[in-house]
């Protein structure tokens, strides 16, 4: 006679009994072939006077344990990678954030703009690159510690009258 399930496990992790269906040994299965699968709430391992559609034939024991597997290993995998998305973008946004050029004038304005008349230029006027000048918009030569600080190379924009 065929081994029949007689033991089940609830998804609560209760041992439930079913009484044993004719032509059936009575043998309970062992722990190998019941499971526990969150998401079902009754489950045997084999259909023995199970109707169909039922978790033990959509199952086979043989996938009963990959699947717990995988219900372990999906879950390990997914907090895996979002905590690493979630490190990497904290740790990009600690070490590249992107500075402003402007660190102090007009600083409640949206836009900083200065204009001049050609004619009220002279010869020639030397302005600021850097924002570094004390004189701004004027150059003042601060450009020239910022580049030793920092490797830059900023310099001024000269605007000379063409000689004729």
């Amino acid at each position: 006679m065929p081994a029949c399930p007689m033991a089940v496990v609830h998804s609560s992790g209760v041992r439930l009994t079913k009484a044993s269906p004719a032509g059936c040994t009575g043998r309970p299965v062992g722990p190998k072939e019941v499971q526990l699968i969150p998401s079902v709430s009754l489950l045997a391992s084999r259909g023995c006077g199970w109707p169909a559609g039922q978790p033990s034939e959509l199952l086979p024991a043989s996938l009963i344990g990959q699947t717990e597997h995988f219900l372990v290993a999906v879950p390990v995998a997914v907090l895996s990678a979002a905590a690493g998305f979630l490190l990497s973008r904290y740790l990009s946004s600690r070490t590249c954030k992107k500075g402003h050029v402007n660190a102090s004038f007009s600083k409640d304005s949206p836009k900083v703009v200065h204009s001049f008349d050609m004619e009220d230029i002279g010869t020639k006027a030397v302005y600021c690159r850097c924002w570094k000048s004390k004189k701004f918009p004027f150059c003042d030569g601060a450009h020239t510690k910022h580049n030793e600080e920092t490797g830059d190379n900023v310099g001024p924009l000269i605007i000379k009258k063409k000689d004729v």
